[in-house]
C-alpha cells in the first residue's frame, strides 16, 4: 500500500490502479474516455437503426449526417474508387506549377476550406468582442511543439514519423524519391519558421494598418483576396503572430520557397482525405498516431467509418443528444451549483485584502456578467446543404469544408454570436471562451461519474463542481486577466490589481518547473494557465465544504481525487507531457492538495512528508 502522505493520489486509486489493465488498442483510460466511449456507443446504436430502417427521428436537422454515415459506411465503393477522388484533388495542387500559380488559386482553395496556408482567419474583435474581426496568425506546424524538432527524442519521433508517412505516400502513387522529397521539405519549412513562432498570446497581439500588413506580404494580393472571401477590405488587421510577419513572412510566402510550400500544401490534402478512402490507406494514415502512442495498429472499419461521420458531422448531433440525455432538472440542479460556486468566488473576492477597492469591484462585475451554457443548443444547427445528393464521400466533405468556410468569412464585421454552439453536445469535456467571458457544459459529461440526480451535493460539487470552478477560474488566469468583463482586450484593473496577478503567474511558474513524471519534465510555460485555474478552483471548492459541510472533507477529498485516475502507456504519458497544457493527473492532484494548508492539517502531514509543501511556496490567490 501506498502513504497518502507520500501520494495521495495513488493511495485513493490504489485499488483501481492495480486492477484496471488495458486493452489491446488502447493508449489509455480514465473517467473521461470511459464516458466518450459510452456516449459514443449510444449514438452509434441510434445512427445504425436509422441507417438500418431509414426511420430518422424527425426535427433534429439528422439528414445530412445519415447520409454521410451511409457513404462512410460503403464500403465496397470507396474500394471500387480507391484513391482517385483524392488523386483528384491532388491534382488541383500539382499542377501549380509556380508561387503565382499559387497565389492566383489562394481564394478558391480558401473557400473551399483546403489546406492552402493563408494565416488569415475570423475571430472577435481584440478590444471590441461583440463583433468579429480579421486575424492574422502563422502556418501551423507538422508537430504540435517546438521540441520535436530541436532535440534527439524529437528527430527519432521525426524519423518515425517519415518512415510511416513514406510509405502512405507511396501507395498513393508516389514514388520513392518524390515521397521523400515531400516529407523532408514539409519538415525543413517547419524548421524555417519555427524560430518566429510565439505563444499566440493576447499579449503579442497588435493592430495593424491594412497597408501595414500589405508592406510585410509584397506578393499576396490582399485587396482582391478580402474581396473575394469577405467582400470588403479591412482598414485594421488584428496580428498575434508579429515576428512571423514582421520578420518572414515576405519570404515565406515567395518564388524562393514555393517548393517547400507546395510539399506541404500536398502533405495537408493527403492528411486530411485519407480516411475517406479505402481500408488499406486508413491503415497507413494512422500507423503513426498508434506507434506515438505504443500500441497495434488495430483498425476496425465500421469504428473509422462512424469516427470520421462524428468528426466531420458531430455538430448536427447536438441538438438530439442534448434532448435525449439532458433534463430540465439537470440544467436547474446544474445551474444551482453554478450559482453556489459563483457566490463563492464573489465571497471570496470580496474578502480579500490583496486586492485594491476598485480591482475588487471589477472582478466582481466580471463574474456577474460570467455566462454559462448548459446541454447543447435550443435547436437544430441545419444549413442548406443536401448530401443526399452528393456522390462520393470525398465529395461529402468538400461540401461541408467550403460551406464552413464561406459561412466563417461572411461573419466579418457582424456580432459575434454568444448563444452559438461551438462544440459537440456529446463532448465529455467543459470550456471558458476569453472573449464571450462564457462556459460551455455540454450535455456529454453531465452524467456518472461526473454528475448525477442520484449523487450527494457533495459527491457532485467535488466532481462536476470542481471542473466548473475550474473553468471560472479561467477568467484569471494569466491569460484571462487581460480580458474585462464583456471579454475586450484592454486595461480593466488598476495597475497594482495588475502586479499583483504577474506576481502570482511568476510563483506559479517556480512552484511547477521542477514537475517531473517517469523522468520527464513538464514544461512549466505550456502548463501555467491550467495550473492556475486548477488551484483557484480548488480552493473555491475546498471552501465551500468547508463552510457548510466540514464533516465531509475526508469524502471531498477523497471523489475529487478518484475522478482523477488513469492508467497509460509510456508512450502516451510522454506525448501527453511534450504537448498537453495541463499536467498529468497524478502531479495535477497532488498539486492542487499539497498547495492546501486545510488539506496537509486534515491529515496531519509534515514537513517529513512528500505531500508537504512549505508555507512560502503554498499560493493563495486572492
Amino acid at each position: 500500500m501506498i502513504d497518502y502522505r507520500n501520494d495521495f493520489y495513488s493511495a485513493i486509486n490504489y485499488d483501481w490502479l492495480v486492477n484496471k489493465h488495458l486493452e489491446d488498442g488502447q493508449s489509455y483510460l480514465d473517467n473521461f474516455l470511459e464516458l466518450s466511449q459510452k456516449n459514443e456507443k449510444y449514438i452509434r446504436n441510434n445512427a445504425d437503426d436509422w441507417l438500418n430502417n431509414s426511420s430518422i427521428p424527425q426535427g433534429y436537422g439528422l439528414e445530412n449526417f445519415i447520409s454521410f454515415y451511409h457513404q462512410a459506411t460503403d464500403f465496397k465503393k470507396r474500394e471500387r474508387l480507391g484513391v482517385q477522388p483524392l488523386l483528384e484533388i491532388l491534382e488541383e495542387y500539382i499542377s501549380l506549377l509556380s508561387f503565382e500559380d499559387y497565389v492566383t488559386k489562394l481564394a478558391e482553395l480558401e473557400l473551399k476550406g483546403l489546406p492552402n496556408l493563408l494565416p488569415f482567419y475570423i475571430a472577435p474583435d481584440l478590444i471590441s468582442s461583440r463583433k468579429n474581426a480579421i486575424w492574422f496568425g502563422a502556418p501551423g506546424l507538422t508537430f504540435p511543439d517546438a521540441s520535436y524538432y530541436k532535440t534527439d527524442e524529437g528527430v527519432k519521433i521525426i524519423n518515425q514519423w517519415h518512415n510511416c508517412q513514406k510509405r502512405l505516400l507511396e501507395k498513393l502513387g508516389f514514388s520513392d524519391e518524390e515521397a521523400n522529397e515531400i516529407l523532408i521539405k514539409v519538415i525543413e519549412l517547419d524548421k524555417m519558421v519555427i524560430d518566429y513562432l510565439g505563444s499566440s498570446s493576447s499579449n503579442n497581439a497588435k493592430y495593424y494598418n491594412f497597408d501595414e500588413v500589405q508592406q510585410y506580404l509584397p506578393s499576396l494580393p490582399l485587396k482582391s483576396l478580402f474581396m473575394e472571401l469577405a467582400g470588403n477590405i479591412p482598414s485594421k488587421i488584428i496580428v498575434s503572430e508579429g515576428a512571423f510577419l514582421e520578420q518572414y513572412a515576405q519570404l515565406f510566402y515567395s518564388e524562393e520557397l514555393w517548393g517547400y510550400l507546395k510539399a506541404k500544401l500536398i502533405y495537408g490534402i493527403i492528411t486530411m482525405y485519407s480516411s475517406c478512402l479505402t481500408d488499406e490507406i486508413n491503415v497507413l494514415a494512422s500507423e503513426f498516431r498508434s506507434q506515438l502512442q505504443g500500441i497495434e495498429n488495430i483498425r476496425n472499419k465500421n469504428q473509422d467509418a462512424y469516427d470520421l461521420t462524428q468528426f466531420v458531422m458531430g455538430q448536427d448531433l447536438s441538438y438530439w443528444y442534448a434532448k435525449q440525455l439532458l433534463s430540465d432538472g439537470d440544467k436547474e440542479n446544474i445551474n444551482k451549483l453554478f450559482d453556489h460556486i459563483k457566490t463563492e468566488f464573489k465571497l471570496q473576492v470580496s474578502e480579500s485584502t490583496n486586492l485594491t477597492v476598485e480591482g475588487r469591484q471589477n472582478i466582481l462585475e466580471k463574474l456577474d456578467n460570467l455566462y454559462i451554457q448548459i446541454g447543447g443548443p435550443e435547436k437544430s444547427d441545419t444549413n442548406s446543404i443536401d448530401l443526399s445528393l452528393s456522390e462520393t464521400l470525398v465529395n461529402s466533405v468538400n461540401l461541408m469544408l467550403e460551406n464552413k468556410s464561406r459561412n466563417n468569412w461572411s461573419k466579418w464585421s457582424k456580432r459575434t454570436d454568444r448563444e452559438a454552439w461551438t462544440t459537440p453536445s456529446f463532448v465529455v469535456d467543459a470550456y471558458y471562451n476569453t472573449s464571450l467571458n462564457r462556459i460551455m457544459l455540454p450535455a456529454g459529461i453531465l452524467q456518472k461519474p461526473f454528475y448525477s440526480e442520484e449523487y450527494s451535493f457533495v459527491k457532485n460539487i467535488s466532481r462536476i463542481g470542481f471542473l466548473i470552478a475550474h473553468e471560472i477560474s479561467h477568467a484569471f488566469d494569466n491569460e484571462g486577466c487581460l480580458f474585462d468583463k464583456s471579454g475586450n482586450y484592454k486595461k480593466w484593473l488598476p495597475t497594482k490589481d495588475e502586479m499583483y496577478f504577474q506576481e502570482i503567474h511568476r510563483q506559479a511558474k517556480i512552484k511547477y518547473r521542477d514537475q517531473t513524471i517517469d523522468g520527464h519534465t513538464v514544461n512549466v510555460e505550456r502548463t501555467l494557465s491550467e495550473n492556475i485555474a486548477d488551484l483557484i478552483g480548488f480552493s473555491c471548492i475546498e471552501n465551500i465544504i468547508y463552510k457548510y459541510y466540514p464533516q465531509s472533507l475526508k469524502d471531498f477529498y477523497a471523489e475529487f481525487t478518484k475522478l482523477w485516475r488513469i492508467i497509460s502507456r509510456p508512450e502516451y504519458t510522454e506525448m501527453i507531457i511534450a504537448t498537453d497544457s495541463h499536467l498529468p493527473n497524478k502531479l495535477r492532484v497532488n498539486n492542487m492538495l499539497s498547495n492546501s494548508e486545510l488539506f496537509l492539517t486534515y491529515y496531519q502531514i509534515n514537513s517529513t512528508d512528500k505531500m508537504w509543501v512549505e508555507p512560502n511556496n503554498r499560493i493563495t490567490i486572492w
